[in-house]
Protein backbone atom coordinates (compact mmCIF):
# COMPACT_ATOMS: atom_id res chain seq x y z
CA UNK A 1 0.00 0.00 0.00
CA UNK A 2 1.44 3.15 -1.02
CA UNK A 3 2.40 5.95 1.65
CA UNK A 4 0.29 8.89 1.89
CA UNK A 5 2.15 11.58 1.45
CA UNK A 6 3.32 14.06 3.97
CA UNK A 7 2.55 17.69 2.61
CA UNK A 8 4.47 19.54 5.35
CA UNK A 9 3.98 23.65 5.12
CA UNK A 10 6.04 25.78 7.40
CA UNK A 11 4.02 28.04 9.54
CA UNK A 12 6.42 28.96 12.16
CA UNK A 13 8.62 31.51 9.96
CA UNK A 14 5.36 33.65 9.21
CA UNK A 15 3.72 33.46 13.21
CA UNK A 16 7.56 34.36 14.18
CA UNK A 17 7.97 37.44 11.94
CA UNK A 18 4.58 38.87 12.83
CA UNK A 19 5.98 38.18 16.43
CA UNK A 20 8.80 40.08 15.67
CA UNK A 21 7.38 43.07 14.06
CA UNK A 22 4.76 43.72 16.70
CA UNK A 23 7.60 43.86 19.14
CA UNK A 24 8.71 47.18 20.79
CA UNK A 25 12.32 47.60 21.40
CA UNK A 26 11.82 48.52 25.42
CA UNK A 27 14.76 49.53 28.02
CA UNK A 28 13.66 48.93 31.71
CA UNK A 29 13.52 52.56 33.72
CA UNK A 30 14.02 50.60 36.86
CA UNK A 31 15.66 47.19 37.94
CA UNK A 32 13.18 44.61 39.30
CA UNK A 33 13.21 42.58 42.11
CA UNK A 34 13.78 39.53 40.02
CA UNK A 35 16.84 41.04 38.47
CA UNK A 36 18.12 42.26 42.64
CA UNK A 37 18.35 38.77 42.98
CA UNK A 38 20.86 37.73 40.35
CA UNK A 39 23.95 36.01 41.15
CA UNK A 40 25.63 38.49 39.04
CA UNK A 41 25.45 41.76 40.63
CA UNK A 42 27.61 43.36 37.60
CA UNK A 43 24.86 42.32 35.05
CA UNK A 44 22.55 43.82 37.01
CA UNK A 45 24.75 46.95 37.41
CA UNK A 46 24.91 47.25 33.60
CA UNK A 47 21.15 46.55 32.66
CA UNK A 48 20.61 49.20 35.12
CA UNK A 49 23.14 51.58 33.34
CA UNK A 50 21.76 50.33 29.58
CA UNK A 51 25.23 49.66 29.10
CA UNK A 52 24.73 46.69 26.84
CA UNK A 53 21.98 47.19 23.31
CA UNK A 54 18.38 46.38 23.71
CA UNK A 55 17.85 42.63 23.52
CA UNK A 56 16.55 41.69 20.52
CA UNK A 57 14.19 38.54 20.74
CA UNK A 58 13.45 35.95 18.13
CA UNK A 59 9.61 35.31 17.78
CA UNK A 60 10.08 31.85 19.06
CA UNK A 61 11.73 33.64 22.58
CA UNK A 62 8.49 36.01 22.60
CA UNK A 63 6.20 33.28 22.33
CA UNK A 64 7.69 31.43 24.93
CA UNK A 65 7.25 34.21 27.30
CA UNK A 66 3.89 34.80 25.89
CA UNK A 67 2.89 31.14 27.18
CA UNK A 68 3.93 32.25 30.26
CA UNK A 69 2.05 34.89 31.11
CA UNK A 70 -0.96 32.69 30.28
CA UNK A 71 -0.18 30.39 32.54
CA UNK A 72 -0.11 32.65 34.91
CA UNK A 73 -3.33 33.37 34.14
CA UNK A 74 -4.69 29.20 34.44
CA UNK A 75 -2.96 28.67 37.68
CA UNK A 76 -4.81 31.85 38.73
CA UNK A 77 -7.99 30.57 37.43
CA UNK A 78 -7.08 26.99 39.17
CA UNK A 79 -6.39 28.91 42.68
CA UNK A 80 -10.24 30.29 42.25
CA UNK A 81 -11.65 26.99 41.13
CA UNK A 82 -10.60 25.33 44.52
CA UNK A 83 -11.72 28.13 46.60
CA UNK A 84 -8.94 30.32 46.82
CA UNK A 85 -9.31 34.37 47.46
CA UNK A 86 -6.67 35.22 45.06
CA UNK A 87 -6.51 39.35 43.78
CA UNK A 88 -4.64 41.98 42.13
CA UNK A 89 -3.21 39.09 39.50
CA UNK A 90 -2.99 40.25 35.94
CA UNK A 91 -3.43 43.64 34.63
CA UNK A 92 -4.21 44.24 38.61
CA UNK A 93 -1.03 43.00 39.63
CA UNK A 94 0.05 45.47 42.58
CA UNK A 95 3.38 47.68 41.54
CA UNK A 96 5.58 48.68 44.93
CA UNK A 97 8.66 50.69 45.09
CA UNK A 98 10.60 49.06 47.73
CA UNK A 99 13.96 50.88 47.32
CA UNK A 100 14.88 53.76 45.19
CA UNK A 101 14.66 52.57 41.34
CA UNK A 102 13.53 48.85 42.04
CA UNK A 103 9.52 47.85 41.99
CA UNK A 104 8.49 44.67 42.06
CA UNK A 105 4.78 43.25 40.85
CA UNK A 106 3.93 40.14 42.46
CA UNK A 107 1.24 37.66 40.58
CA UNK A 108 -1.23 37.96 43.37
CA UNK A 109 -2.51 38.13 46.76
CA UNK A 110 -3.95 35.73 48.82
CA UNK A 111 -6.63 36.37 51.15
CA UNK A 112 -8.12 32.80 52.02
CA UNK A 113 -8.41 29.32 50.87
CA UNK A 114 -4.86 27.94 51.61
CA UNK A 115 -5.20 24.54 53.42
CA UNK A 116 -3.09 24.93 56.83
CA UNK A 117 -2.49 28.48 56.61
CA UNK A 118 -4.73 30.74 59.21
CA UNK A 119 -2.79 34.17 58.64
CA UNK A 120 -3.33 36.25 55.72
CA UNK A 121 -2.89 38.13 53.54
CA UNK A 122 0.03 36.04 51.55
CA UNK A 123 1.82 36.71 48.59
CA UNK A 124 1.64 34.61 45.63
CA UNK A 125 4.32 34.16 42.85
CA UNK A 126 4.72 32.05 39.95
CA UNK A 127 7.28 30.40 37.40
CA UNK A 128 7.22 28.50 34.71
CA UNK A 129 9.87 26.04 34.21
CA UNK A 130 11.84 23.27 31.72
CA UNK A 131 11.79 19.59 33.34
CA UNK A 132 15.79 19.96 34.69
CA UNK A 133 14.93 22.89 36.49
CA UNK A 134 11.67 21.72 38.01
CA UNK A 135 13.20 18.45 39.11
CA UNK A 136 16.12 20.50 40.64
CA UNK A 137 13.70 22.97 42.66
CA UNK A 138 11.75 19.68 43.47
CA UNK A 139 14.73 17.98 45.22
CA UNK A 140 16.17 21.22 46.89
CA UNK A 141 13.79 23.54 47.60
CA UNK A 142 13.46 27.57 46.32
CA UNK A 143 16.20 29.00 47.56
CA UNK A 144 19.06 26.44 47.11
CA UNK A 145 17.66 25.71 43.20
CA UNK A 146 16.52 29.33 42.42
CA UNK A 147 18.18 31.99 44.92
CA UNK A 148 17.00 34.81 42.64
CA UNK A 149 13.33 33.99 42.90
CA UNK A 150 13.56 33.65 47.12
CA UNK A 151 14.97 37.17 46.77
CA UNK A 152 12.03 38.07 44.31
CA UNK A 153 9.35 36.64 47.08
CA UNK A 154 11.30 38.43 49.57
CA UNK A 155 11.09 41.81 47.91
CA UNK A 156 7.13 41.38 46.99
CA UNK A 157 5.79 40.91 51.13
CA UNK A 158 8.24 43.72 51.93
CA UNK A 159 6.59 45.53 49.40
CA UNK A 160 3.31 44.30 50.50
CA UNK A 161 3.44 45.37 54.26
CA UNK A 162 2.99 48.99 53.11
CA UNK A 163 1.18 48.72 49.86
CA UNK A 164 -1.60 46.85 51.82
CA UNK A 165 -0.99 48.10 54.99
CA UNK A 166 -0.74 44.83 57.05
CA UNK A 167 1.57 42.37 57.79
CA UNK A 168 2.65 39.56 55.31
CA UNK A 169 4.58 36.71 56.79
CA UNK A 170 4.71 34.08 54.19
CA UNK A 171 4.37 33.16 49.80
CA UNK A 172 2.78 30.69 48.21
CA UNK A 173 5.43 29.99 45.54
CA UNK A 174 4.36 27.85 42.53
CA UNK A 175 6.44 26.18 39.91
CA UNK A 176 4.99 24.56 36.29
CA UNK A 177 7.00 21.72 34.86
CA UNK A 178 6.80 23.32 30.94
CA UNK A 179 7.29 19.42 29.73
CA UNK A 180 5.04 17.58 31.64
CA UNK A 181 2.28 20.29 33.53
CA UNK A 182 3.19 19.06 36.94
CA UNK A 183 2.96 21.37 39.83
CA UNK A 184 5.41 21.98 42.94
CA UNK A 185 4.31 24.73 45.20
CA UNK A 186 6.31 25.94 48.65
CA UNK A 187 5.55 28.68 51.50
CA UNK A 188 8.58 30.54 51.64
CA UNK A 189 8.20 32.73 55.38
CA UNK A 190 9.09 36.36 55.40
CA UNK A 191 12.94 36.50 56.73
CA UNK A 192 13.34 40.58 57.25
CA UNK A 193 17.21 40.49 58.58
CA UNK A 194 18.05 38.97 54.82
CA UNK A 195 15.54 41.41 53.23
CA UNK A 196 17.98 43.93 55.10
CA UNK A 197 20.81 42.96 53.05
CA UNK A 198 19.01 42.29 49.80
CA UNK A 199 18.23 46.46 50.30
CA UNK A 200 21.54 47.03 50.47
CA UNK A 201 22.54 45.05 47.85
CA UNK A 202 19.85 47.21 45.86
CA UNK A 203 21.67 50.60 46.90
CA UNK A 204 25.32 49.14 46.28
CA UNK A 205 24.42 48.54 42.57
CA UNK A 206 21.92 51.80 42.53
CA UNK A 207 24.32 54.20 44.18
CA UNK A 208 27.77 52.31 43.60
CA UNK A 209 30.53 54.20 42.02
CA UNK A 210 32.65 50.89 40.86
CA UNK A 211 31.99 48.26 38.59
CA UNK A 212 30.33 45.07 40.72
CA UNK A 213 33.44 41.68 40.28
CA UNK A 214 32.07 39.09 37.23
CA UNK A 215 30.32 36.30 38.02
CA UNK A 216 32.64 34.33 36.63
CA UNK A 217 35.74 34.92 34.21
CA UNK A 218 34.43 31.33 32.14
CA UNK A 219 32.02 32.70 29.31
CA UNK A 220 30.88 29.30 29.17
CA UNK A 221 29.64 29.27 32.92
CA UNK A 222 25.55 28.56 32.80
CA UNK A 223 25.12 32.26 34.60
CA UNK A 224 27.15 34.21 31.40
CA UNK A 225 26.13 32.09 28.51
CA UNK A 226 22.99 33.52 28.04
CA UNK A 227 23.60 37.13 29.43
CA UNK A 228 22.70 40.03 27.85
CA UNK A 229 26.15 41.06 29.34
CA UNK A 230 27.95 38.42 28.70
CA UNK A 231 30.08 40.38 25.59
CA UNK A 232 31.03 43.50 27.88
CA UNK A 233 32.07 40.85 30.38
CA UNK A 234 34.25 38.57 28.26
CA UNK A 235 35.19 40.47 25.68
CA UNK A 236 35.08 44.39 24.82
CA UNK A 237 34.65 45.55 28.66
CA UNK A 238 32.87 48.58 27.06
CA UNK A 239 29.94 49.99 26.13
CA UNK A 240 29.32 51.27 22.74
CA UNK A 241 25.56 52.57 23.84
CA UNK A 242 25.22 56.49 23.98
CA UNK A 243 22.20 57.34 26.41
CA UNK A 244 22.10 59.44 29.38
CA UNK A 245 22.66 56.05 31.99
CA UNK A 246 26.24 55.45 30.31
CA UNK A 247 27.13 59.70 30.73
CA UNK A 248 29.42 60.30 33.27
CA UNK A 249 27.14 63.16 34.15
CA UNK A 250 24.11 61.56 34.94
CA UNK A 251 23.23 60.13 38.19
CA UNK A 252 20.20 58.35 39.76
CA UNK A 253 18.17 60.33 42.43
CA UNK A 254 16.63 58.82 46.17
CA UNK A 255 13.55 59.58 44.58
CA UNK A 256 14.03 57.26 41.30
CA UNK A 257 14.94 60.03 38.93
CA UNK A 258 17.67 60.48 37.16
CA UNK A 259 20.03 63.86 36.80
CA UNK A 260 22.57 65.96 34.55
CA UNK A 261 25.08 67.66 36.70
CA UNK A 262 25.70 69.77 32.86
CA UNK A 263 22.10 70.97 33.19
CA UNK A 264 21.04 70.78 37.02
CA UNK A 265 17.51 71.05 37.84
CA UNK A 266 14.77 68.96 36.49
CA UNK A 267 14.84 65.08 36.12
CA UNK A 268 15.68 63.54 33.00
CA UNK A 269 12.79 62.39 31.12
CA UNK A 270 12.61 58.59 30.38
CA UNK A 271 12.71 59.53 26.52
CA UNK A 272 15.92 61.95 27.30
CA UNK A 273 17.59 59.34 28.49
CA UNK A 274 17.53 56.64 25.79
CA UNK A 275 18.51 59.65 23.84
CA UNK A 276 21.34 60.98 25.43
CA UNK A 277 23.07 64.43 24.25
CA UNK A 278 26.02 65.94 22.54
CA UNK A 279 27.83 66.64 26.37
CA UNK A 280 27.52 62.69 26.29
CA UNK A 281 30.97 61.74 27.90
CA UNK A 282 31.24 57.73 28.18
CA UNK A 283 31.67 56.87 32.46
CA UNK A 284 35.08 55.41 33.12
CA UNK A 285 33.70 52.61 34.42
CA UNK A 286 31.76 51.24 30.99
CA UNK A 287 35.24 51.94 28.96
CA UNK A 288 38.73 50.23 29.25
CA UNK A 289 40.36 53.15 28.77
CA UNK A 290 43.18 54.87 31.83
CA UNK A 291 41.47 58.38 32.80
CA UNK A 292 43.89 61.11 33.10
CA UNK A 293 43.46 63.80 35.89
CA UNK A 294 43.25 66.74 33.75
CA UNK A 295 40.78 68.89 33.97
CA UNK A 296 41.39 71.69 31.89
CA UNK A 297 38.15 71.23 29.47
CA UNK A 298 35.03 71.37 31.61
CA UNK A 299 32.67 68.68 30.76
CA UNK A 300 35.07 66.38 29.48
CA UNK A 301 36.35 62.78 30.35
CA UNK A 302 40.15 63.10 29.56
CA UNK A 303 41.40 59.67 28.72
CA UNK A 304 45.06 58.53 28.06
CA UNK A 305 46.41 56.29 25.29
CA UNK A 306 49.53 54.70 26.13
CA UNK A 307 51.77 57.02 24.48
CA UNK A 308 50.52 59.77 26.32
CA UNK A 309 47.87 61.76 24.39
CA UNK A 310 44.94 62.99 25.82
CA UNK A 311 41.74 62.03 24.33
CA UNK A 312 38.62 64.63 25.71
CA UNK A 313 35.61 63.01 25.58
CA UNK A 314 32.65 65.03 25.59
CA UNK A 315 31.30 68.18 23.96
CA UNK A 316 33.13 69.87 21.29
CA UNK A 317 35.98 67.25 22.33
CA UNK A 318 35.55 63.67 20.82
CA UNK A 319 32.44 62.93 20.77
CA UNK A 320 31.23 59.41 22.54
CA UNK A 321 30.58 57.35 19.10
CA UNK A 322 33.75 58.41 18.05
CA UNK A 323 35.83 57.36 21.08
CA UNK A 324 36.72 53.46 20.54
CA UNK A 325 38.03 55.07 16.80
CA UNK A 326 40.19 57.48 18.46
CA UNK A 327 41.49 55.51 21.26
CA UNK A 328 43.02 53.18 18.90
CA UNK A 329 46.55 52.80 19.15
CA UNK A 330 49.05 52.55 16.09
CA UNK A 331 50.23 48.99 15.40
CA UNK A 332 53.94 48.49 14.34
CA UNK A 333 53.95 45.56 12.17
CA UNK A 334 55.85 42.57 14.07
CA UNK A 335 56.99 41.21 10.78
CA UNK A 336 58.96 44.15 9.83
CA UNK A 337 62.62 44.47 9.08
CA UNK A 338 63.77 46.02 12.09
CA UNK A 339 66.29 48.38 9.15
CA UNK A 340 63.17 49.79 7.71
CA UNK A 341 62.41 51.64 11.41
CA UNK A 342 63.84 54.78 12.22
CA UNK A 343 64.31 55.94 15.71
CA UNK A 344 64.72 59.36 16.25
Amino acid sequence: MAKTPIKKYDIQPLIDEKWESDAKPYRSSNIGASSIGCPCQRSTFLSFRWASPIEDFKGQMLRLFDVGTREEDIMVDNLKNIGFDIRYTGKDQLKMQIAPHVICRPDGVIFDGIPDIDEYPVNFEMKTMNRSNFEKMEKQGLRNSKPEYYDQAQCEMYGENTELETEVKCTLFVALCKDDSRIYAEIIDANPDYMELILKRARNIVFGNSLPEEYSIDPEFSVCKYCSNSVFCHVTHETTEINCRTCAWSKPEENSTWTCRVYPGSPIPYDAQKKGCPCHSFNPLLVPYKVNNDKTKKWHIAYEKSDGTIVYNGYKGVPSKLLKESMIEEKVDDNANPLDITFD
